[in-house]
């Protein structure tokens, strides 16, 4: 470094890099939090695709093509309706004033 850069950047003092290191450190349990939710996610993605490989071919012998395609579209009609229920259970009916 040339003389220039050295004086356009103040040296560091101890309390900087112990505030900088405290911001680091409270940092990170929040960057390992969304790591586990991230991989938690990928997770319940691929376990999904790995039981609709398992439900089609368990369901492909038994009847044809269509019968696949139609066993897929109730089951996804089903969790739609499970994740609607859910919702409309959650906030409840409300009462009219």
């Amino acid at each position: 470094m040339d003389r220039a850069t050295e004086q356009a950047q103040p040296a560091k003092s101890g309390r900087d890099r112990r505030v900088t290191t405290q911001l680091t450190t409270s940092h990170r349990s929040a960057v390992l939090v969304a790591l586990i939710a991230l991989a938690a996610n990928s997770g319940a993605y691929n376990a999904g695709i790995a039981a609709g490989a398992a439900l089609g071919g368990l369901v492909l012998p038994l009847a044809d093509v269509r019968g696949t395609f139609l066993v897929g579209g109730l089951l996804t009609v089903g969790a739609c309706t499970v994740l609607l229920g859910g919702r409309l259970l959650r906030h409840g009916p409300e009462s009219a004033a």
